[in-house]
């Protein structure tokens, strides 16, 4: 379904095919509220089913750098310069263990003591120490699972096709939450197709290797609802 055709059903199950609560953009929004929770479930049966490639510029003596939205990281890659056709594969360090593996130099610059560089995450930045030398337009490369939203009528959710029906029932449970009669049983279509995922989905052969959670979902301005109140 395309996210038109999503907020029709919505507003067919919210007995609102008029408009009169919630007018098209504030559908919208509750409906990417509703994806975004859908996808946070997925992520938690296979990191690797939205994954991206994005690239992010670098400038010479710059370490931190603004990361997309996303919920996590699965490699940093790093060209040191323009002519490098491939980039290297920074391991991740925690801030503070990372200086460690810095030395200072006398112009207040570092270095890396073991000749390589590394990434770490605070926030929603990310750091690369050593800082890069040079500036790359691309120098950046970031695998990760980002936090996806629907843009425009046209656009169809990148979750599997039957899960298109879960985002218009958390929809629906954003919107009304507990103050509708329905609303035990939409708790319990929900908690039926979230049991239902791993059918969707495989867990990845690599599953124990390192992801590292570093996005969260931005606060609605409309009621939240979480996947813990599902659970009885």
């Amino acid at each position: 379904m395309t996210r038109g055709q999503i907020r029709a059903l919505w507003r067919r199950h919210v007995r609102d095919t008029a408009g009169v609560e919630w007018d098209d953009t504030e559908a919208n929004e509750i409906i990417n509220l509703a994806y975004g929770l859908v996808q946070k479930e997925i992520v938690k049966i296979d990191r690797t089913a939205h994954v991206f490639w994005d690239y992010i510029p670098t400038t010479a003596g710059t370490s931190w750098y603004e990361l997309p939205s996303s919920f996590g990281i699965i490699r940093v890659g790093l060209k040191t310069n323009t002519a490098d056709l491939a980039w290297t594969k920074l391991d991740p360090k925690g801030y503070n263990k990372l200086q460690e593996f810095l030395d200072p130099l006398a112009t207040g610059a570092q270095v890396s003591a073991t000749g390589r560089a590394y990434y770490t995450v605070m926030g929603t930045v990310l750091g690369i120490f050593p800082a890069p030398k040079n500036s790359v337009s691309d120098g950046l490369q970031l695998i990760h699972t980002p936090l996806m939203s629907l843009g425009g009528d046209s656009e169809v959710p990148r979750v599997k096709i039957p899960l298109h029906l879960l985002i218009v029932y958390w929809a629906k449970l954003i919107a009304l939450g507990d103050t509708d009669e329905s609303s035990g049983e939409t708790r319990d279509r929900i908690r039926e197709m979230l049991d239902d995922l791993p059918l969707w989905y495989d867990l990845p052969s690599e599953a124990d290797s390192k992801f590292e959670v570093q996005g969260l979902i931005n606060k609605p301005t409309t009621q939240q609802f979480h996947f813990n109140d599902v659970n009885p």
